[in-house]
């Protein structure tokens, strides 16, 4: 069932020159969000007036793709910053002119240093906002469509399905934060032969069938939860030499923006949590699962050392409202 989403799209501080006018504006944008992975393509909706070839209204349109579970009330989008071809654009165009893309419309992105600016911004016939002609104006609408996938994700962390009091959960796809060198190195893993072999040892010179993978071929973005989400442990992560050092807290440090003081799932269920707090490596539910190679549904979140020893207990958020979402967890 299509889970159903309305955001603003607006322009809130007044642009003009003498030949383009953006003035204050707001347009709702209703997004039915379907399970799986689609493209979204919202209604035109007017920008302003360009006066280059006249007067003529300026239109555009938001565009985004999504994954939606339905199962799991979970919605994976681009953070504004994240440079992808899936990230928001806005699409504009002069009235009476071909909307779709092409040589009559211009694509701007959230994100920066995405797409082919000589293809879909500049040179064109008709209209140009990134001509000198107007100065100012490229970085008046690159805030539109910033604000409009801010706005989005607002509404989405805040959102709860009408048919349940579940709140709505939302992967944010992102880059993987800058990390010191050796933590970098430490979250770095060595496979011979499809099979895990170490963690990267800078020191030392692996065999040409060796494949040594980044934490960039792994990270995928973070994941806002929700007080109760019920989670356990990743049976076999203890496999990983990089789960008992403080690499992965780190990460999560660093990705999250925050410093967690507390087990994430603190005395829940009457537990005497203890330890120091460990990056643990979890899933969603209440049965502790060993999960297969290449898994995407492993997650990083802050818990202590008695929980992360413990498989025979399930846990629930309390504290620390956020997790690193993996892909391709122990995958070669």
């Amino acid at each position: 069932m299509p889970l159903t989403v309305t955001f603003p799209v607006s322009n809130s501080v007044p642009f003009y020159l003498p030949l383009l006018d953006i003035p204050v504006f707001s347009q709702n944008i209703t997004v039915s969000f379907k399970d799986g992975t689609h493209l979204f393509s919202s209604p035109d909706f007017k920008i302003g007036t360009d006066y280059t070839h006249g007067e003529r209204a300026i239109f555009g349109r938001l565009v985004f793709r999504y994954t939606y579970d339905s199962c799991n009330q979970c919605i994976t989008v681009c953070g504004t910053d994240y440079p992808s071809a899936d990230g928001m654009s806005l699409i504009s165009h002069q009235e009476g002119s071909e909307s779709q893309e092409g040589e009559d419309t211009c694509v701007e992105h959230a994100a920066e240093n995405v797409g082919f600016p000589a293809d879909e911004l500049h040179g064109r016939p008709s209209w140009n906002y990134h001509s000198q002609l107007m100065p100012g104006a490229a970085k008046a609408i690159k805030t539109i469509v910033r604000d409009a996938n801010e706005a989005l994700l607002a509404f989405l962390k805040c959102f709860t399905a009408s048919d349940t009091p579940t709140p709505v959960s939302v992967i944010t796809r992102s880059l993987p934060p800058i990390l010191p060198l050796p933590i970098y190195h430490s979250l770095t893993s060595v496979h011979r032969d499809g099979k895990f072999l170490e963690t990267y040892d800078p020191t030392k010179t692996y065999l040409a069938i060796d494949r040594i993978n980044p934490i960039d071929s792994t990270y995928k973005g973070t994941q806002d939860l929700t007080g109760g989400w019920e989670f356990a442990n990743v049976i076999g992560s203890t496999n990983d030499p990089r789960v008992g050092n403080d690499s992965w807290i780190k990460l999560w440090k660093c990705a999250c923006k925050a410093d967690p003081k507390l087990c994430t799932s603190y005395k829940f269920g009457g537990f005497d949590c203890g330890g120091r707090l460990l990056g643990g490596h979890v899933i969603a539910g209440q049965q502790a699962t060993r999960v297969g190679k290449g898994s995407n549904d492993v997650l990083i979140v802050p818990i202590c050392t008695r929980h992360n020893n413990n498989d025979n207990v399930y846990m629930s958020v309390i504290e620390n409202f956020k997790a690193v979402v993996l892909n391709n967890y122990m995958g070669s």
